[in-house]
């Protein structure tokens, strides 16, 4: 996630600096990164810049002065320490990253000889270390991408090598000293720092933002078909910097792949409340999302009349039996006019519902008043016709955990665990009136065929965005306001540190 500075989506905090909007897009899904994060994005920089310096390529120096040539040669980094990296929000200046305390350890050999006949006439080594002051502060701000992406800008860096003390080993003039203390002060130190402001650029660009940048806001919804008609859709739609948190929001929104839309769903925003800092800062991300995304996902699957089942006499064990002797005293009309004859019921959820399904505080989610269907066809010796249907308001429950059998995302998963329906009524009958005071355990019986059927269908889950190479862990679950809330920690290597 990002790297250090992920996803993210939230409400705007009074005077925080905004970055690109994305236009009419509603969010359902909040990420903040709090302070524990941008700390440990802090030490990834910190470590890449240490490494990189370690690398650097000093060339040779040569040159004439007071009938000497001299050269210096063989320079490198012996060691590089950053002891306090550190970082900060801020509302002017975005994310803060400030390395100081750094220590530097060079080592060269150096020579002179006469200018004239090339008589050596002396040698020797030195190490020079720059401490101190020694620093490197950089200001990232961010930014959303044409693509609804989340980027990072590099803005004031500040790269500052205190000047190096110097200990030379072998003879040597007062000249000679001076002239390697001003090869310090202005090559060797302008090639350190050329070498940490790249290393820096490479870190936010090739590395941050090219990990931000290939990954994947929107994706299928893993269910078999034929409900595989679905896409999840987290594209960014704001984000802010406070003195405290970097916040984000994403659209978290679930379109049908065959004609997707902008705000798939008509029904209202939910507002997403900020996370108490006490417990946004527990976590170095916290991620929220509302109850838009899961009626959103119910108004698709209705819409595109995939929010049916087929049950027929085969899949329900007796007592009950889809027949129309069974149903003799629940529909006498229909056992009168085909003696003996198979049924079959087709479960649908009616079109139109909006704002249906809610997140208790219990981490489990709602469903009330769905308005259901069960339409009974009878077989007539050719082929099954409608007989009678009725209705009655679905509720369902389903508990709703965190996979943490899969540490490379944060994959929520729910177990439908309630499926009642009351309140029987009569839609349409081809064959006179319907007793149902039998009907309850026919319709109790199919909703418990279904409720297995279902969990199988989602058994996957549904995975939220993340980074390769980023790992999970410390993750927790909770919920309240309509709202459900993951807290979780990360690690992360990039492939530059593999090296």
């Amino acid at each position: 996630m990002i790297t250090f500075v992920l996803l993210l989506m939230g409400t705007e905090p009074t005077n925080a600096v905004s970055v690109r909007t994305s236009v009419n897009r509603i969010s359902g899904m909040q990420v903040e990164a709090s302070q524990k994060l941008l700390n440990y994005g802090a030490t990834i920089v910190n470590q890449i810049i240490e490494q990189e310096l370690g690398k650097v390529s000093i060339p040779e120096i040569k040159g004439t002065k007071d009938g000497f040539d001299y050269d210096v040669s063989n320079c490198h980094v012996k060691s590089v320490s950053i002891q306090s990296p550190a970082a900060s929000f801020s509302v002017t200046s975005g994310l803060m990253i400030k390395l100081t305390d750094v220590s530097v350890e060079v080592e060269c050999d150096w020579s002179y000889e006469l200018e004239i006949i090339g008589f050596p006439f002396g040698s020797g080594s030195l190490d020079a270390t720059a401490a101190g002051g020694s620093h490197v502060n950089v200001n990232l701000i961010p930014a959303i991408t044409t693509d609804n992406k989340l980027a990072l800008t590099i803005h004031d860096p500040d790269i500052e090598l205190d000047d190096f003390e110097i200990d030379i080993h072998g003879s040597w003039f007062s000249w000679l000293y001076d002239l390697l203390v001003d090869i310090f002060s202005n090559d060797i130190k302008n090639d350190i720092i050329h070498t940490a402001t790249n290393a820096l650029t490479t870190t936010v660009d090739s590395i941050i933002n090219k990990a931000l940048e290939n990954m994947n806001l929107v994706f299928d919804l893993p269910i078999p078909t034929p409900f595989n008609i679905a896409e999840m859709d987290f594209s960014l739609t704001s984000a802010q910097v406070s003195n405290d948190a970097l916040t984000a929001q994403c659209a978290a929104s679930v379109n049908d792949t065959r004609h997707p839309t902008t705000n798939p769903y008509p029904g209202s925003a939910v507002t997403i409340t900020p996370t108490p800092a006490v417990v946004r800062d527990g976590s170095m991300l916290t991620l929220t999302l509302s109850s838009w995304p899961f009626n959103n996902a119910l108004w698709i699957f209705s819409e595109a009349n995939l929010l049916e089942y087929l049950v027929n006499g085969t899949m329900i064990p007796p007592p009950i039996y889809l027949n129309t002797s069974f149903f003799n005293i629940i529909i006498p009309g229909l056992a009168k006019a085909f003696p003996g004859a198979q049924l079959q019921v087709l479960l649908n959820v009616q079109k139109g519902f909006k704002d249906r399904a809610s997140i208790t505080t219990a981490t489990t989610l709602e469903v009330k008043q769905l308005p259901l269907l069960f339409n009974f066809t009878v077989f007539n010796g050719v082929q099954f016709v409608p007989a009678f249907t009725v209705g009655c308001p679905l509720d369902a429950g389903a508990d709703i955990t965190l996979d943490n059998h899969v540490p490379a995302s944060e994959t929520v998963l729910l177990n439908v665990t309630e499926l009642t329906c009351s309140n029987i009524s009569t839609l349409w009958s081809g064959y006179g009136p319907v007793d149902f005071s039998d009907l309850g355990d026919v319709v109790n019986g199919v909703l418990y065929l279904l409720k297995p059927k279902l969990n199988k269908l989602i058994a996957h889950g549904f995975a939220l965005p993340s980074i390769d190479g980023v790992t999970f862990l410390n993750s927790t679950i909770s919920s309240g306001n309509n709202m459900l809330r993951i807290g979780t920690d990360i690690t992360w290597k990039p492939s530059i540190l593999d090296v």
